[in-house]
């Protein structure tokens, strides 16, 4: 016969005798665990030699209890006994309900007071009557704390100042829920910048990275067309403030694109490190370049096969941006198009264009074009140099020989070409 026994199978009767086998502090820590627990042990009889509560500064939050019994002498203070609140209020007043105290002492920096019990009645009423007392103080005390650090404002009644530092710290979420209250927490919230790591938005899901990791967001909204609806907003809203360093697009639906086109009003415009996108038809990639108002880096995956990258070479922010990328390019004409708008208003020294074509593809046929003042075939690489309007500046257009990569730069007359190149990061993959 099995002689383990779970304690919650035990008679009353047996678990009273081994509550009376605990000392007190076990005992009390033991009652906050069930009802059913609390109930028992608050049937058994306890008694104390004495209680002393030592309460140097009046703070029921920082005092401690000396309890004292026949056997054993323990000290306790708030943080040992697992209350919700940091006092030792529930202690006494368990004590002060349930036990007989012989004596109770209240040490402060004021002065001692001793209360002892008697053999007379009066004796027994005049000690609970003085810890009760004791006890009523103590409460006071802390609800005049609670009133003390309770904030005396709300949210309505601060400064726009303020509440705009309050939602600079806000997550996404919190800030979009907030401009849903009034009008003018939504202008409040709108007048924000949105500073993120990472944005991506895809036809599968949306996500925002941040640089601590506090305040990332994430939702998936595939084949569901009301969350999509829903989601559309809420990017829209993201993309109005949004300052990012790396924002990539990889939408196929037409529809994602339009909601949020609708949403956003003309003189909004996004300030990225870098923007990449996954480019599968001519308006998509246009609208989201358009949106450009400051952009370091830009790069484009090629999905569309009749695309051309004529007019979007054109675009202030990616005319003005340090490095233009282009990978899986179909065909040569895309890099002639660009070519040909360096060469009406060529950008600042060092604007770079990176290509990577699909296969591999010479830039031999670009030799015939107008402007091309200077070429080297060799067995190792081709160079070709452009002229532009701007005597002060030359473009330069090099490819390994059966390498994918094209690297086109601008240049002054006076500096020498492999100078330049040697200086040439390899192609990024993204």
């Amino acid at each position: 016969m099995s002689a383990e026994k779970n304690w919650n199978n035990l008679s009353v009767k047996l678990k009273c005798r081994c509550l009376m086998n605990l000392n007190f502090k076990t005992r009390y820590r033991f009652r906050r665990t069930s009802k059913s627990e609390m109930s028992i042990i608050d049937g058994l009889p306890i008694s104390f030699e004495s209680v002393t509560v030592i309460n140097e500064d009046l703070n029921p939050c920082a005092s401690v209890v000396i309890v004292q019994d026949k056997n054993n002498k323990f000290t306790i203070t708030s943080r040992q006994l697992y209350f919700k609140q940091d006092t030792i209020l529930p202690l006494l007043n368990y004590i002060l309900e349930k036990g007989r105290v012989e004596q109770f002492v209240v040490r402060s920096s004021e002065k001692d007071e001793v209360f002892s019990n008697g053999p007379n009645l009066e004796d027994s009423v005049a000690i609970k009557w003085e810890m009760s007392r004791f006890l009523r103080e103590m409460k006071q005390t802390l609800r005049a704390m609670e009133e003390t650090l309770k904030p005396k404002t709300n949210w309505s009644d601060l400064p726009s100042e303020l509440k705009m530092e309050c939602i600079d710290y806000m997550t996404l979420m919190e800030r979009w829920n907030l401009r849903q209250t009034a009008h003018v927490e939504r202008d409040l919230v709108n007048s924000r910048k949105i500073f993120a790591e990472t944005v991506i938005v895809d036809d599968k899901f949306f996500s925002v990275t941040t640089k601590s990791g506090i305040g990332n967001f994430f939702i998936s909204y595939e084949y569901d067309l009301e969350k999509l609806k829903r989601t559309c907003r809420f990017i829209t809203f993201v993309l109005q403030k949004l300052s990012a360093n790396v924002l990539k697009i990889d939408v196929e639906s037409y529809d994602v694109i339009c909601t949020i086109a609708n949403d956003l009003s003309e003189d909004e415009f996004l300030e990225l490190n870098t923007i990449i996108i996954v480019h599968n038809f001519v308006v998509e990639i246009h609208w989201w370049l358009s949106l450009l108002k400051k952009c370091v880096n830009v790069v484009i995956v090629e999905k569309d096969d009749d695309y051309q990258l004529d007019y979007v070479a054109k675009i202030p922010a990616v005319f003005n941006a340090e490095t233009i990328q282009y990978i899986d390019v179909k065909n040569i004409r895309v890099l002639e198009s660009l070519l040909k708008a360096w060469i009406e208003q060529p950008p600042k020294l060092n604007s770079e264009f990176q290509m990577r074509f699909q296969s591999f593809i010479s830039i031999g046929p670009l030799s015939r074009m107008d402007r091309c003042i200077e070429t080297q075939f060799d067995e190792h690489s081709d160079l070709l140099i452009l002229q532009t309007n701007d005597l002060e500046k030359l473009i330069l257009v090099f490819q390994l020989n059966k390498q994918r990569e094209v690297f086109t730069y601008l240049i002054s007359p006076n500096q020498e070409p492999y100078d330049e190149f040697s200086g040439w990061k390899h192609f990024g993959k993204y």
